[in-house]
């Protein structure tokens, strides 16, 4: 009689099975992220944007995230990040927080990390228009109205492409996630939101 043991949770969360499907990547890293992405939303969700001190420190959050995570950008992302970090800048000014532009470098990864951060900027950006209308129209909202011009289903597709049916770049482009939402929530405690 043979005996089978269960696999462990995180080599059944990234087994060759679940690689195979076209959609394996985004779906894995949904899932891998989901708790952080949930920590991230139940924290932002506190924050009164039709306040200008809320929607300050809502800006602010983004401000430091981007910053943090400015040198491990693909060199692709470079120009929608960029004109995303420029954004949140003018509106930050606009209402009165002083803060400056980073110096401008980019920090080359050898691994598929730079995926899993453009993962979760380039997922932000999805309720940007739902959170603009809860921003009163008085208040700057160039970050909010900013889209990146490569459309949220066409960088999935790029993002299923890198992660391939390979289970060690698919946990490359995890880290990368993980790594970006926890600059998103260490940049939400600086601000006092955690």
């Amino acid at each position: 009689m043979t005996h089978h043991h269960a696999p462990s949770k995180e080599s059944a969360s990234l087994s060759q099975l679940d690689c195979l499907a076209s959609d394996a990547t985004r779906r894995l890293v949904r899932e891998a992220t989901r708790t952080d992405h949930q920590r991230l939303d139940r924290a932002m969700s506190t924050l009164e944007l039709g306040d200008p001190v809320g929607y300050g420190m809502f800006l602010k959050i983004h401000y430091t995230a981007l910053t943090s995570l400015a040198r491990r950008w693909r060199a692709e992302d470079q120009p929608a990040f960029s004109a995303l970090l420029s954004c949140v800048i003018d509106d930050l000014q606009a209402l009165g927080h002083p803060v400056r532009y980073p110096a401008a470098s980019i920090k080359r990864v050898d691994s598929l990390r730079p995926w899993g951060i453009a993962y979760v900027i380039r997922g932000s950006r999805l309720g940007g228009q739902v959170l603009g209308r809860r921003v009163p129209g008085a208040f700057p909202k160039s970050y909010l109205d900013c889209v990146p011009t490569l459309p949220w289903p066409d960088f999935l597709k790029q993002l299923d492409e890198a992660g391939g049916s390979n289970p060690d770049q698919i946990e490359q482009i995890i880290r990368g996630a993980k790594i970006a939402f926890a600059a998103f929530i260490a940049a939400a405690g600086k601000c006092g939101v955690l």
